[in-house]
């Protein structure tokens, strides 16, 4: 287990993808396999929840997005297009 420090030093020596990937596994509680799952459908950026599908166990579970990842995640601007375009 990480405190932290040394979790946010961790972090500093990751850029683009692997950055991306450490955030989600560490700020959500995601396994690898869970992160490298992900699926456009299954973040839901108005409550700022991550669903994951066939977990641990083939269950399906509710964790929370990180504030830290939500720039970051490359599908963000396909789910913001269609909302400016609503209004």
């Amino acid at each position: 287990m990480f405190s932290v420090t040394e979790a946010n030093s961790v972090l500093s020596y990751l850029k683009g993808t692997p950055l991306l990937v450490a955030q989600l596994m560490y700020g959500a509680g995601l396994r690898l396999k869970e992160t490298l799952r992900l699926r456009v459908q299954d973040v839901d950026f108005g409550r700022m929840e991550i669903t994951v599908r066939h977990g641990k166990g083939g269950k399906d579970r509710m964790t929370l997005l990180p504030k830290a990842s939500v720039e970051a995640l490359p599908f963000k601007s396909c789910w913001v297009m269609p909302m400016s375009i609503q209004q």
